[in-house]
């Protein structure tokens, strides 16, 4: 008697998704395993992955994907408490989620943090001008980092 068995990532146990969560950079495991089941969407927002986006691992090329998802299931959404963005594509990161309109729907942001080195120095007046129609409760400037955690 030959018996087969079928079984899916899905399927795996809490504790081991968890492990295996622990491995990647927060970037790196919203833009794998977001809305690849409501049962993974749900394990990343009681870890707080979605509640405290960290996305500065990610390229540009991922960055524009996660941005251009179905309005539905977008991460950017009222859930989101805490949005850390990409060093080298900060400027553009910003740029990108006003354009989409993205910051409406971050309505309980409280936090954001922008990481930038000396090459984005020529743009960061513009981030300033972005950041500062933004309400969110706290912010502050430091050389290279704006940062509120």
């Amino acid at each position: 008697m030959n018996i087969h068995l079928k079984s899916s990532f899905d399927d795996l146990p809490d504790l081991v998704l968890f492990n295996l969560f622990f491995y990647f950079k927060s970037g790196d495991l919203i833009y794998t395993f977001y809305n690849y089941s409501l049962r993974l969407n749900q394990l990343l927002y009681e870890k707080h992955y979605l509640t405290n986006l960290n996305l500065s691992n990610l390229s540009l090329k991922q960055f524009l994907s996660i941005c251009n998802e179905n309005t539905e299931t977008s991460i950017f959404n009222e859930n989101v408490l805490k949005l850390c963005i990409n060093e080298l594509y900060s400027c553009n990161n910003l740029k990108i989620l006003n354009s989409n309109n993205l910051f409406q729907k971050l309505s309980n942001l409280k936090s954001i943090q922008l990481i930038a080195t000396q090459r984005c120095t020529e743009n960061w007046k513009i981030c300033m001008i972005i950041v500062k129609k933004l309400k969110v409760r706290s912010r502050t400037l430091s050389r290279g980092l704006f940062e509120d955690y």
